[in-house]
């Protein structure tokens, strides 16, 4: 076919396309999604002028039907029947690649009472309904929900791993300047989760510091990928483990160092074989905190 199932031919420089369709990205969610597709793969300004943009998805759809356009992006709906491709070819683009459209049926306030709207809303959620959404391109919500456990699992195990030398060093630190450090783990505590959300993402884009990094290290950019939301779920979940471990590292008290020392345990023998299976209590704590609150 004309598209390869990596959408290779996106950033093929010899490729012999001439226009690239998509949606409005300021009126259509598709358009947003396939703008933030090209952002992630770096090919905004390369492909800038084949780009063509219709005011909706059926208009970029047009526009590839018509052959007024060799590639699109468009909605696996419009291609997809019973589960199968109806023509051409077609590049299915990674979830990671962009933010995940919502959609689904609600039942407004006038309709509440309406028990045929209530059946009407049970039948769309039904199993039946949900095996036809998907032969027709649509994604049931358990992928949304298993890359939900994929995002917290990982980054409890990645809080767990930094947080537990943050909190220990916060422990024994006598640094005069550590109530600062305090305040600023806290502050995803009184942080609204939007301002945290825009910083993040001005922070990891392009042009901000975390991007320029990422990108210079042939890493791409980091909004809108699995690692991305790791990056932003770790630090917002971040006090919800180091203060346990925290609190429970203080709770240990001197003498069982003090005891350790004695018998000349190395400051590592005793973080491992005394402080650890001590703490055991605060990891499990923070590991279902963290957890948690990243869900």
């Amino acid at each position: 076919g004309y598209v390869d199932e990596q959408g290779k031919i996106l950033s093929n420089p010899d490729a012999d396309f001439r226009h690239l369709a998509l949606a409005s990205p300021e009126l259509a969610p598709y358009g947003a999604a396939a703008r933030q597709v090209l952002e992630n793969l770096q090919l905004t300004e390369q492909l800038q002028e084949r780009v063509v943009t219709g005011e909706n998805i059926s208009q970029a759809y047009q526009f590839v039907q018509s052959a007024n356009a060799e590639l699109g992006f468009v909605a696996a709906s419009q291609v997809m029947q019973d589960g199968q491709l109806m023509s051409g070819s077609v590049w299915r683009i990674p979830m990671q690649l962009y933010q995940p459209i919502k959609q689904d049926a609600v039942l407004l306030n006038r309709g509440k009472d309406n028990p045929a709207a209530g059946a009407l809303l049970d039948f769309l959620r039904s199993e039946a309904v949900e095996k036809v959404l998907i032969a027709y391109g649509y994604q049931a919500d358990l992928s949304a929900l298993w890359l939900t456990l994929k995002v917290s699992l990982t980054t409890t195990l990645v809080l767990l791993l930094i947080g537990t030398p943050m909190a220990w060093w916060l422990h024994i630190s006598r640094w005069r300047w550590k109530p600062v450090l305090h305040a600023l783990i806290a502050l995803p505590l009184v942080l609204p989760p939007t301002v945290i959300g825009f910083y993040l993402l001005v922070m990891m884009g392009p042009s901000g510091p975390v991007g320029q990094f990422t990108q210079a290290l042939g890493l791409g950019v980091l909004p809108f990928t699995f690692w991305g939301l790791v990056v932003a779920s770790c630090f917002y979940s971040l006090p919800f483990v180091v203060q346990p471990l925290h609190n429970a590292f203080a709770a240990i008290g001197q003498r069982p160092l003090e005891v350790a020392a004695t018998l000349r345990a190395s400051p590592l023998d005793t973080f491992f074989s005394v402080v650890i299976p001590l703490a055991k209590p605060g990891f499990l704590t923070a590991s279902i905190l963290g957890f948690a609150h990243t869900v």
